[in-house]
């Protein structure tokens, strides 16, 4: 029986089992054909952080070997041999220096934009925001470890794009916060289209400003849609994300002013019907209330009226309460049960209201 290897697809990142007799493979998740040494060689590198190199047999040779790696722009094999420097000693400067370098040359070789949202499920986002984020993460590792300000003799030119990193860092999350802002106040105003009935309006003016694409809604429940969802256009799970078609930022603010401008008179003129609507319905409800007391009380006073004329043909003899009862109370009593009954309800009912 061929024994299966672990292996990792470079394209989906999917965990997969191969034959490492074989040359190539397909990817069952995503179709791509994989290099079989190589997938299995990636899971060893990130499971040990280390890979074997023939000729390397101590730090200054890795360190070599992968300078040479960065030199031709061969960033992830550079990666692969740092790894194993720092993983035996976690206080080399240097090669943390270094493992910046290659962060950052990936960035550049491979030209991914920076300037996109940190939750756009684009792949090549995805990968830059990862780079960033481990550019930022040994950068702080080295400001624990350098006790002698090693590092700037090392980083030289790098420190300028670790601080264009965090500049742009920070302009990322105040656009978040903006974006969050946007979405949060579109939630607003849908439970507000929901509670004033008018969420086809609603979600008509939302399409024609914010370009999100079709709705699909099972309920009328506005509370269903406590966080908005646009398809991953302008939001997906609370994240907000680019309104589709949106060239940056300025163009989303613009499509949302013009969103505003148009759903407000038209939540207004909702609200108004929505408030008259209740007032009425508000009047109805202490009208029915009010003659529902007083049926209420006459219903009660017929009642006692009736077990007065029980009492009074009980006196006369008991051949007059039976003529009484048969003739009375299949009638006449029971009409005045159901007239108490009734005027509860219609009582107990309002208050529920």
């Amino acid at each position: 029986m061929i024994k299966l290897q672990a292996a990792k697809c470079p394209q989906c990142g999917a965990d997969i089992e191969v034959n490492p007799n074989l040359e190539k493979t397909i990817c069952q998740y995503c179709g791509t054909t994989i290099l079989i040494q190589e997938a299995v060689q990636k899971v060893k590198v990130e499971h040990t952080g280390t890979v074997k190199v023939e000729g390397i047999k101590n730090r200054d040779d890795y360190f070599k070997q992968a300078k040479k790696h960065i030199k031709v722009e061969e960033y992830e094999k550079a990666l692969s041999l740092l790894n194993i420097i720092v993983n035996d000693d976690k206080f080399d400067i240097e090669a943390y220096c270094e493992m910046i370098r290659c962060y950052v040359g990936i960035i550049k070789r491979d030209k991914l934009d920076l300037n996109v949202s940190r939750y756009n499920r684009d792949e090549d986002a995805q990968r830059a925001l990862d780079y960033v984020v481990a550019t930022f993460n040994v950068n702080d590792r080295l400001i624990k470890i350098d006790e002698n300000n090693e590092r700037e003799k090392y980083l030289g030119d790098l420190q300028k794009d670790i601080d264009s990193f965090k500049k742009l860092d920070e302009e990322h999350e105040k656009t978040e916060e903006r974006r969050k802002e946007i979405l949060d106040t579109i939630n607003d105003d849908m439970k507000d289209a929901y509670k004033n009935e008018c969420p086809h309006e609603f979600y008509k003016i939302l399409n024609e400003t914010m370009k999100v694409g079709t709705f699909n809604y099972t309920t009328r429940d506005p509370s269903y849609f406590s966080v908005l969802t646009f398809d991953g256009y302008l939001g997906g799970r609370g994240y907000p994300e680019d309104a589709k078609g949106a060239k940056d930022m300025d163009e989303i603010e613009e499509r949302f002013a013009s969103y505003k401008e148009k759903i407000a008179p038209i939540l207004s003129k909702a609200t108004t019907k929505h408030n008259r609507r209740v007032k009425i319905d508000e009047t109805k409800r202490k009208s029915k209330l009010t003659i529902g007391i007083i049926s209420l009380i006459f219903s009660v006073l017929a009642f006692i009226g009736l077990v007065g004329v029980h009492i009074e043909a009980l006196r006369e003899g008991i051949f007059t309460l039976i003529l009484v009862i048969f003739l009375v109370d299949t009638w006449i009593g029971v009409g005045i049960c159901y007239w108490v009954g009734f005027s509860w309800m219609m009582v107990t009912d309002n208050k529920k209201r």
